[in-house]
């Protein structure tokens, strides 16, 4: 009786293990091209790889500013991401990564509070001219002393016309960026009620 229940065990793992595939090497390539495109900041090329092309850093990012570009490369440059594992079933995917970066969410709180007592305890002192090298100083500060945000996330692709292609899921894009869309979604609820 023992053998026969070990020979049902043994065939059932069997079977268990052999339909587990691992993710596809296009979708590894594809998620580290998502992410590579995004310490380039190329967030264009990250919507033209997924299904609806939701574009969850548009009007996030300004080039041309100082401060956003201090904020961007900051992230590009702190982002460490690893793929831990992966796994195929028939039509999804999905890439595991573990990121390792800052806690932008928690900086861009700071940032804000510091710069908000700044400019109330030196109203009668400061012009107008000095508020975006008040708020760049106060960045600087900000980036010297970080918190890290450490996540593991996960890529998930769907197969459409015979390729795989990422499925649109915002939480990457908060996760690569260390929490700054949920900083970014919390302001704009604020300013959503207050209205």
């Amino acid at each position: 009786m023992k053998r026969i229940f070990l020979l049902i065990v043994l065939i059932m793992s069997l079977f268990t293990g052999c339909g587990e595939k691992n993710a596809p090497d296009e979708c590894i390539e594809q998620a580290n091209q998502f992410v590579s495109y995004f310490k380039q900041k190329d967030f264009e090329s990250m919507y033209e790889m997924t299904v609806y092309k939701d574009p969850y850093l548009a009007g996030t990012y300004d080039e041309n500013s100082t401060i956003g570009q201090k904020l961007f490369n900051a992230m590009s440059e702190s982002l460490n991401f690893e793929i831990t594992g992966s796994k195929q079933e028939g039509d999804s995917a999905y890439v595991k990564a573990h990121i390792v970066t800052v806690d932008f969410n928690k900086l861009l709180k700071e940032v804000v509070s510091d710069y908000g007592e700044y400019c109330k305890e030196n109203a009668e002192a400061i012009t107008s001219d000095q508020l975006g090298g008040i708020l760049e100083n106060i960045l600087d500060e900000a980036l010297k002393n970080t918190t890290p945000y450490e996540k593991d996330t996960s890529i998930d692709f769907v197969k459409k016309d015979g390729k795989w292609i990422i499925e649109d899921n915002v939480g990457v894009y908060d996760d690569l960026s260390g929490g700054y869309l949920t900083y970014c979604f919390s302001v704009n609820s604020n300013l959503g009620s207050s209205n």
